[in-house]
């Protein structure tokens, strides 16, 4: 059982650094500091992100992604969540947070621009330098940062994991497959084995967001390297992976289906993947309709494509090897146990996005674990959902749970 400190704080497992991109750039190399991002004050505008070759990155007036919560009313620097660790610390106090796990501005996604790879993980590891070295070390108890991967390749992957591990980060935010792709292959069994190795924890943000190179939406790119490729694979609707992630699944059921059926999860099943910023409501309705679909087509699967029979069922893997994030989704809660249980759900605030609810998260609290939920949540399952499992999984000291 677990144990429940008599008084603790909550931790947020998904916040994020909507931060200018001149606070960590001075650490890329000069050769290579023309192909970073750079952050630009337009007239009548708030920040904009800009790379270099004259593409300037705008969202309608107000910062880069989704923004801070103020929307984009001035910049960066003077917005909640854009300024120095100190402010930080601050800004989780006011909302009654202890710690936060730290995800990168949401511009980041767009590091693939750069075409010279070798600028493009300088730029990386920069930032990962920046964030460990400048920005968490200020409160390391407190600022919880996830190092960027880049998608180059599965050495470049280890590399940065193992740079990573170095300078003190408590875990790493996968963008696409460690092969650089948008589909698994078998050399990523190297990161994955050494991320294990290495007890780094290794997390999704909601979803992998672009394939090498590209802008273009994901759906773009193939999801699996199939034993034999049929005629019929022109008709998307006889996509074996498609089919059984199904269309109800809204987030990260795409990559979990690809390392189900890669066998990613038999080869290794002490790994762990947490998908940050899902909800979990979607889940049960998700797993049970995909345990239908592989039942009903795992024999053509496997004549047509040969595509091997799963050692387990889909929602197996699912309750087993997944760990989910949860916002404000009462509902989700209610379905705890179908989905493998309280200890697979880590809460968070999204601070300082707009989908958060800072600085009165106490209010998402009530309403996901409090008596008004009617999800009949016991002080034990609180204590995990909102400090235990974030704590156990990234492996904290306990310390950081206390108020």
């Amino acid at each position: 059982m677990t144990t429940i400190p008599k008084e603790y704080t909550p931790i947020s497992a998904d916040s994020h650094l909507e931060i200018s991109a001149g606070r960590w750039t001075h650490l890329v190399p000069k050769k290579y500091i023309d192909q970073a991002p750079r952050t630009v004050l337009i007239e009548n505008a708030s920040d904009v992100g800009s790379f270099a070759g004259g593409q300037t990155l705008r969202n309608e007036g107000h910062a880069i992604g989704d923004g801070p919560v103020s929307m984009g009313v001035g910049t960066f620097d003077s917005n909640n969540g854009g300024g120095p660790p100190a402010q930080r610390l601050k800004e989780q106090e006011t909302d009654g947070i202890a710690a936060e796990v730290l995800y990168p501005a949401t511009y980041t996604n767009m590091f693939r621009q750069i075409k010279d790879e070798d600028a493009y993980r300088a730029v990386i590891h920069a930032y990962n330098q920046w964030l460990a070295e400048e920005y968490c070390e200020y409160a390391p108890d407190r600022l919880i940062g996830m190092g960027l991967m880049p998608g180059t390749g599965v050495d470049g992957a280890i590399l940065e994991l193992q740079a990573c591990a170095r300078m003190g980060l408590k875990g790493v935010a996968l963008n696409c497959f460690p092969n650089g792709n948008m589909f698994p292959t078998p050399e990523d069994d190297l990161f994955w084995a050494e991320a294990i190795a290495m007890k780094m924890p290794i997390t999704v943000h909601v979803q992998f967001a672009f394939g090498p190179g590209s802008t273009e939406s994901n759906t773009n790119y193939p999801l699996f390297k199939y034993a034999k490729t049929p005629k019929v694979m022109q008709e998307s609707r006889r996509d074996p992976i498609r089919r059984f992630i199904t269309p109800f699944c809204p987030f990260a059921g795409r990559e979990i289906v690809q390392l189900m059926f890669a066998g990613v999860f038999d080869r290794f099943p002490e790994l762990q993947i947490y998908f940050a910023e899902t909800n979990i409501g979607w889940i049960a309705n998700w797993i049970e309709r995909m345990d239908g679909q592989y039942e009903k087509n795992q024999d053509w699967a496997e004549a047509l494509f040969d595509l091997p029979h799963l050692a387990r069922r889909p929602s197996d893997y699912v309750r087993e090897q997944v760990q989910w994030g949860l916002g404000s989704n009462a509902v989700g809660v209610q379905q705890r146990d179908y989905i493998g249980g309280a200890g697979r759900i880590l809460w968070y605030t999204d601070f300082p996005h707009p989908a958060t609810n800072w600085p009165n998260s106490s209010v998402w609290l009530e309403q996901n674990f409090g008596a008004a939920s009617n999800n009949s949540v016991t002080d034990e399952e609180r204590y995990m959902m909102t400090v235990g499992n974030v704590v156990n999984f990234f492996h904290l000291d306990s310390a950081v749970s206390h108020s």
